[in-house]
């Protein structure tokens, strides 16, 4: 009974420590290696247990045998023996982090397991002995593998996390690593197309700064042309007003000119007495070299004009 109730006990603090593990693991679970569909295949082999005989503590009749058969188990953090396979009624319960030494003999095929019956007793004070017989000699080596690494297991580890928690919070981990990959993959998609929306519209405000530069040129072109031709104008301006000037001096010199010639021939006249016809002669001579002189005047002044023309064209 007291057995059962260390038992019973035990199975509830492992059950709270599961419950703890599988929020510990769930929150600080290391990364999931892919690729492994069975990560905990190795922690699925069944446990050990089998039958072996006990040695029986105390006096025994000579006439009787002292070794009892019962059904044995290996647990995580307990050695427990029951009367058969079937029976639900622990007789032996052994805390593994209370066993002290495990000592084979492999000619007599019998565990001598030494225990200390109270928790918390150093290793050197009295304690209690298990001897356990096997039926085979190969399996004496199974059972002494078996206590030794559940002993390592509950050293190492302070948390026992069920194989269906365990793989539950894996599944969890999985299924969130592949959502991380997808949200990843869209992150990675959203920031190319963005990447190709900022170099189309690098593209269009170079492609417009180079229209606006272009027009501006265009501009200044028309600018300094038309201020070109303005300059070119006022030249030709110039240049006709300074012919006008010439022609100006020219007719004034012809006038001048005539007005001398006449006065000479009235002299001329006066002194000599020449005859009226001949005077009408004389003038109708300076008629014509008036006219020839006027068309003259008048063929230059119209080349002028039409050179003027063409350089303002």
């Amino acid at each position: 009974a007291s057995c059962f109730a260390i038992s019973l006990a035990s199975a509830q603090r492992q059950c709270a420590r599961a419950g703890a593990g599988q929020q510990h693991s769930s929150a600080q679970m290391a990364p999931v290696v892919r690729g492994d569909s069975h990560p905990f295949q190795v922690f699925e082999k069944p446990r050990q247990e089998g039958k072996l005989l006990r040695k029986k503590t105390g006096r025994t009749w000579a006439c009787r045998n002292p070794w009892v058969s019962e059904w044995f188990v290996v647990s995580s953090e307990y050695l427990v023996s029951f009367a058969s396979r079937t029976s639900a009624q622990v007789l032996t319960c052994i805390c593994l982090s209370a066993v002290t030494k495990l000592e084979p003999n492999d000619t007599q095929s019998h565990i001598k397991i030494c225990y200390a019956p109270h928790m918390g007793r150093a290793a050197c004070d009295a304690g209690l002995e298990l001897i356990l017989r096997v039926a085979e000699a190969g399996e004496l080596g199974r059972w002494v593998t078996a206590i030794t690494e559940a002993q390592d297991r509950l050293r190492r580890d302070s948390v026992f996390v069920p194989l269906s928690c365990a793989r539950e919070n894996l599944e969890a981990e999985r299924v969130r690593a592949d959502t991380a990959e997808e949200a990843l993959k869209a992150a990675q998609a959203k920031a190319e197309e963005a990447n190709g929306k900022a170099e189309e519209a690098h593209r269009q405000l170079r492609e417009q700064g180079l229209l606006a530069f272009a027009s501006r040129l265009r501009a200044r072109l028309a600018e300094g042309r038309s201020t070109a031709l303005q300059w070119g104008f006022e030249r030709l301006q110039d240049h006709a007003a300074a012919l006008d000037e010439e022609r100006d001096a020219e007719t004034l010199a012809d006038g001048t000119k005539e007005a001398d010639g006449n006065q000479k021939q009235e002299t001329i006249g006066a002194m000599y007495g020449d005859s009226e016809e001949e005077e009408d002669e004389e003038d109708e001579e300076d008629d014509e070299e008036d006219k020839q002189a006027e068309a003259a005047a008048s063929v230059e002044q119209e080349v002028g004009r039409k050179q003027n023309r063409e350089t303002l064209e």
